[in-house]
């Protein structure tokens, strides 16, 4: 989940559907996965409107997806040039689950840890959090409560109430402790929006003792996004002044992303100034050819984090990254690093930090919701998150002990002198 910035802003029924008629043989049919005992039954699919979700989804992400060259560039996959063969595979489908396992695959070949199949879990915790904001995410909603996507995932928890699933996945608690008299530590293993209010009761009045130590500690290593909104009130508890910074929000002429840029957004389309206007906006920005031919309009993101409620740190702040830091904990790192306000230690970051809610979209047929990102996220030079990632000061390896003063990366903190630049 993301909630970002726009300009200076911090953002951040069931229906049953009746069975598909059926044009081919009944060996043609696509059974569902789903015990017959089920309350929640599904209709059939036919290996044509299997072929034809997929087909749907191909074609939206070839016109709106932002990050197919960056895709190519990095991992070699022409991602648009394998249509014939992915659509070869969803041809000798027999199975919903064969089917899912399919959208997994084709979607993994894009190598982006926003672009998936929602979850069960995810569903319902999309459709909260949406639900808080109905105005600004009235397209989100209206995919999450569209009858054949009610209908697909009310079957998804019947079973998994039939196979006694276990409860979804908890997170570890925020950890606060002095490593010694100078240097205060704050563990933050999530950004989840779910996680913000207890985290913070426990960072908070952590704060409220560490303005005599000459160095702070904030590890996100394993981190992987939730909401801006939580490392922004962080930050705000820390800094003595208002910190700005700007980045660039891309995006492509694709008629499905344009109600969910109007509608985040609250402007038209049209209105959103043309990418050939963002080198005159700024004259140091470097935008390769591929992406002034890809992308049409863009939006200048600067936004700002003021003090509340601060302990107006004056020591040396370190953020600990890995390669598992993404999203929202990857805006942090791009924000720690753009700003000068922290040292970045340990290895380079999973990207896509930079950008808004992820698109959903929902396959006609099957009822199964797909997330992709909305926009490409640059950096305020112009380079493209997603690809070059955060590189942090200071490389070191990132694992982690049982002892935490064993740990390389706080070694490393340990070993610098509080006078050096950030």
């Amino acid at each position: 989940m993301r909630k970002r910035g726009l300009i200076i802003v911090v953002f951040i029924s069931l229906t049953v559907i009746s069975s598909c008629d059926r044009t081919t043989k009944q060996n043609d049919s696509i059974q569902d996965d789903i015990t017959v005992t089920q309350a929640v039954r599904l209709p059939m699919l036919t290996r044509e409107q299997v072929v034809e979700d997929f087909d749907y989804l191909f074609q939206i992400l070839s016109e709106n997806y932002p990050f197919l060259d960056v895709n190519k560039r990095i991992n070699g996959i022409d991602w648009v040039a394998k249509e014939q063969e992915y659509r070869a595979k969803f041809e000798t489908i027999n199975t919903m689950g064969y089917f899912e396992s399919l959208l997994h695959d084709i979607l993994g070949d894009l190598n982006n840890k926003h672009t998936k199949l929602v979850t069960l879990e995810s569903y319902h915790s999309l459709l909260n959090v949406y639900k808080k904001n109905p105005k600004i995410y009235k397209p989100w909603i209206e995919a999450l409560e569209d009858s054949t996507v009610v209908q697909r995932y009310n079957s998804m928890n019947n079973k998994k109430q039939n196979i006694n699933s276990t409860s979804s996945y908890t997170y570890p608690s925020v950890k606060t402790v002095d490593l010694d008299e100078n240097t205060a530590y704050i563990k933050i293993p999530t950004f989840a929006d779910a996680e913000m209010k207890k985290g913070l009761s426990i960072i908070t009045p952590y704060l409220q003792t560490i303005s005599d130590k000459n160095k702070l500690i904030i590890d996100v290593r394993d981190n992987s996004g939730g909401t801006d909104e939580y490392w922004m009130a962080l930050v705000e508890q820390i800094i003595s002044e208002p910190i700005t910074w700007t980045s660039y929000f891309l995006y492509r002429d694709g008629d499905y992303i344009k109600p969910f840029i109007e509608s985040r957004l609250g402007v038209g389309y049209e209105d959103l100034p043309s990418l050939s206007e963002l080198t005159k906006e700024n004259k140091s920005i470097r935008l390769t050819p591929e992406i002034m031919n890809n992308f049409d309009k863009y939006l200048d993101a600067t936004t700002t984090i003021s003090p509340k409620q601060s302990i107006a740190y004056k020591g040396k702040i370190y953020l600990l990254v890995n390669d598992m830091v993404f999203s929202s904990s990857e805006a942090f790192s791009v924000f720690a690093k753009e700003t000068k306000w922290a040292t970045l230690i340990g290895e380079r970051t999973s990207g896509d930090g930079i950008g808004t809610d992820p698109v959903v979209l929902k396959l006609p047929n099957s009822g199964f919701l797909v997330r992709f990102p909305l926009v490409m996220g640059l950096t305020s030079d112009g380079s493209i998150n997603e690809e070059e990632k955060t590189i942090p000061h200071i490389i070191v390896d990132t694992t982690q002990t049982d002892n935490i003063h064993d740990d390389p990366v706080i070694k490393a903190v340990m070993n610098q002198e509080h006078s050096s630049n950030k």
